[in-house]
Formats: C-alpha cells, sequence, structure tokens
C-alpha cells in the first residue's frame, strides 16, 4: 500500500485535517516540494483559504513529486511521535526522540516486528489508526510487507 492508498483509504475530509493540524511552516514545504506556488495573491490573503488551496492541490495531484510520501512522513512526525518512541524502544533500536538513522528494519525477527506492532495496537494510548498509518507508511518506505498479517488497513478510517 503506497502512501497514495493510505490517504485515499483515510478520505479527503480526514486528509484536510490532517493537513490543517499541521504547522504553517510545514505546509508550505509541502506545497514548495510538490511544486505548488506559495506565493499570496489577493484571493489567498487568508490563511484559511490558502491552506485550503495547498491541500486542495495536494489530493488533487497526490503523486506530484512523492507529495504524498512527503506529507505522511512530516504528518508521521508531528503527530505520533510517541508511537514512533514506543515502537522502537519495544524493538530496542537506538533513537532520538523517535527518530533513527538505522535501516533497522530488515535486521528485526518479523515475530518481533509483528510483536511491536501489537504491543502499539493495544496501548490504549494511541489511535488505532495513527499506529496503522504509522506501520502501513513503514512497510511502503521500506518495501517491506511483513506485518501484513495484521490486516492494518481495517484500521482506516
Amino acid at each position: 500500500m503506497s502512501a497514495k492508498d493510505i490517504v485515499t483509504r483515510l478520505g479527503k475530509d480526514k486528509f484536510f485535517a490532517m493537513f490543517a493540524a499541521l504547522s504553517t511552516q510545514a505546509k508550505r514545504e509541502l506545497a514548495n516540494q510538490a511544486g505548488f506556488s506559495t506565493k499570496r495573491t489577493p484571493a489567498l490573503l487568508s490563511t484559511e483559504k490558502r491552506n485550503l488551496v495547498w491541500a486542495e492541490n495536494l489530493w488533487n495531484h497526490p503523486s506530484k513529486q512523492g507529495a504524498m510520501d512527503s506529507f505522511l512522513y512530516v504528518w508521521i512526525l508531528s503527530t505520533c511521535r510517541p508511537i514512533l518512541i514506543s515502537f522502537l524502544d519495544f524493538l530496542e533500536v537506538p533513537h532520538q526522540e523517535g527518530i533513527t538513522e538505522n535501516d533497522f528494519l530488515q535486521s528485526i525477527a518479523q515475530s518481533k516486528l509483528i510483536a511491536a506492532a501489537n504491543h502499539l495496537l493495544n496501548n490504549d494510548s494511541f489511535s488505532k489508526e495513527h499506529v496503522a498509518i504509522y506501520l502501513l507508511f513503514l512497510e511502503t518506505s521500506e518495501k517491506d510487507q511483513r506485518l501484513n498479517s495484521l490486516q492494518l488497513e481495517q484500521y482506516l478510517e
């Protein structure tokens, strides 16, 4: 499942809410990265309108320069940091506040990977949907399908 598939499965309203939750700087960087103009025009004087246009552009052109991959990466880092930390701690992967430079996924046994995923899914502090988004994105990014048996798509609302 690609980043575009994950976001499409969540739906337009959820995507817009997720986009709205990002900082202005993150929104601007995502729009720039996707090649969309971020200049204010007379029609886009309000921040709300500007954000809506940027979100519409990303939604309508999701494959433009990996826009959805970048979007999910930024959203996960800004929204799901405790999930990342818990996952990496469970797997005993060194990290700095949920960020690691290690390509760790391939070195983890499937049984331990599934146990870590279940640890997140069974943690009442975390939204199952957010956990599923993170794990599906991780699978997509690393081209690793060892969590397929968990049917994570079921948690995407």
